[in-house]
């Protein structure tokens, strides 16, 4: 079969998925001030968006079949999330079959996950984009890297395609509510005895903002991104005004397992970031995109301090 020829249109047709997420509730709000895009969310929860919704699972092909049907002209997959970490590369999967049968689609934006560097002693102390951990992966580090490696291969078989590959680090704001930012605003925060690690966040605006840049100003490749500056556990909880309680690493495991009935646990993945953490160097510059939050300043908008 030979390849889609590439397709233009002076009105674009935008699919989002995991629209029902905060990150992606916001772009498709930002998105629906364009007269020139029409914008279609997707997710497997409910959603409150202004524009048109399909409410289905992304690893079905009733979704494949939904998205063959609509013929976006630019996606933004933003599944990626570890709602369901067994379901990322699959879905990934089943987008990117989708895709490859379109002749209409000019650029793919995939929200990935710092995550997908993995985590360890034996990492850099600044990550290039290339990193990985040569060690033991938690699951959704795992699904990450599969999902990349399929987003990958398809960017080979269309180069007509514009894909980009964007590794987001933890989100925080003041209108988020993920794992990360439920477990930092504990009133009493476990840590891991001996450990502080350093951690970079990305303000929930700039991760909007940098979605909506990179469908105006398509730009191929993977990149890393991150609020500037790195910031200590340490610094993050006093900033917080929260107390620390420094545990034995068993200890700490059985204290975060008590702590999710109350919906504050942690994932493998956040755990392992809690003991090594993980510093990247933002490609704020290949992407042209200058964030309005530097690090500190996102903390202080997780605590509700700031803006």
């Amino acid at each position: 079969m030979g390849k889609p020829a590439p397709y233009t249109s002076d009105v674009e047709r935008i699919l989002v998925t995991g629209a029902a997420t905060r990150t992606g509730t916001e772009l498709v709000r930002r998105l629906d001030r364009n007269a020139n895009a029409e914008i279609i969310g997707v997710d497997e929860i409910a959603a409150r968006i202004p524009t048109e919704f399909h409410q289905t699972r992304l690893d079905t092909l009733e979704f494949a079949n939904r998205v063959v049907e609509l013929a976006p002209t630019i996606v933004v997959h933003l599944q990626t999330s570890h709602r369901n970490v067994e379901t990322i590369p699959i879905a990934a999967q089943t987008l990117l079959g989708a895709l490859a049968r379109l002749s209409t689609l000019g650029r793919l934006i995939v929200r990935s996950d710092l995550a997908a560097h993995g985590t360890g002693p034996r990492l850099p102390s600044v990550l290039a984009t290339d990193t990985r951990s040569t060690g033991d992966s938690a699951p959704y580090e795992r699904a990450l890297r599969d999902a990349e490696a399929s987003v990958t291969s398809f960017s080979d078989e269309r180069p007509e395609t514009t894909v980009t590959v964007l590794r987001f680090a933890p989100i925080l704001g003041a209108t988020i509510d993920n794992e990360i930012s439920r477990f930092l605003s504990l009133r009493v925060v476990p840590t891991i005895l001996g450990y502080d690690p350093s951690l970079q966040f990305l303000h929930e605006n700039d991760a909007a903002g940098l979605l909506e840049h990179a469908i105006a100003h398509p730009i191929p490749g993977t990149f890393d991104v991150a609020a500037d500056g790195q910031m200590y556990l340490s610094r993050v909880l006093r900033l917080g005004r929260r107390i620390p309680q420094p545990l034995p690493e068993r200890q700490f495991r059985r204290a975060v397992r008590l702590l999710e009935p109350r919906n504050a646990g942690l994932p493998e993945h956040l755990i392992r970031l809690l003991r090594h953490g993980r510093v990247v160097n933002p490609s704020w510059d290949a992407l042209g995109f200058p964030p309005e939050k530097n690090c500190r300043d996102t903390v202080l908008a997780g605590y509700g301090r700031g803006t």
